[in-house]
């Protein structure tokens, strides 16, 4: 299979799910919403159409990259170590995360405005160890990128002023430095996700996502009943 990145695809939430709280600051003095939050990964299944490089069970590694409006760096996951991220796949196998609540993508704590988070699924044809190089590549990518920097810098300064184009822009620009690595080191895209949470309301009918390679499901923290 060719080596593939698309432009993120908006399967969970919308941008404007994220401005959209933003529209009543225009009437009035007040600070962007924010709440107690985090999400996590608690399941991935490798679809059963998926045609990957291995007879056997393939070997599918993911990076996560999370982030709100507060000025905070973004939540990159796995920080190196690929092997916490690994999962060995049947097509049509699903992958449960069994401890705590799940992988973390984003910790809980206070966020602004909302989440923004996408998920790379990706084969690695030399196995773990060159899929942890790219995995450390990418998260010294997003500290340092300085595109991405700039732009984050100005988005954090005026959290007040969102706008869609605003939170299309920066999760773009996350999206374009962590694919380009590992696009770079020859990896196989499996599935790209992107998610949109507002600060505020229910997450509930936006943890669930499908893709032609794989399907997943997150998990909203604090847990819900």
């Amino acid at each position: 299979m060719a080596t593939t990145y698309v432009s993120p695809l908006l399967r969970l939430g919308v941008a404007a799910d994220i401005v959209r709280p933003q529209l009543r600051l225009l009437a009035a003095d007040a600070s962007p919403p924010t709440a107690i939050r985090g999400l996590t990964i608690k399941e991935i299944t490798l679809n059963k159409d998926f045609d990957g490089w291995f007879d056997d069970d393939s070997e599918i590694y993911f990076i996560s990259t999370a982030l709100d409006f507060s000025g905070k760096d973004p939540v990159v996951f796995p920080v190196g170590d690929a092997t916490q991220t690994t999962l060995k796949l049947e097509p049509g196998e699903t992958f449960r995360f069994s401890l705590g609540e799940g992988a973390p993508v984003f910790p809980e704590r206070e966020i602004t405005s909302g989440l923004v988070v996408q998920v790379h699924l990706f084969e690695s044809d030399q196995g773990a160890r060159d899929a942890a190089a790219a995995i450390t590549k990418a998260t010294d990518a997003v500290k340092t990128d300085g595109n991405l920097v700039k732009v984050l810098k100005q988005l954090f300064e005026n959290p007040g002023g969102l706008a869609v184009d605003v939170v299309l822009g920066a999760a773009g620009e996350v999206a374009k430095v962590v694919s380009a690595v590992l696009e770079s080191n020859g990896n196989d895209n499996v599935a790209f996700f992107t998610g949109y949470w507002s600060a505020e309301g229910s997450w509930d009918g936006k943890l669930e996502a499908t893709q032609e390679g794989a399907s997943i499901r997150f998990g909203e923290l604090p847990p819900t009943a």
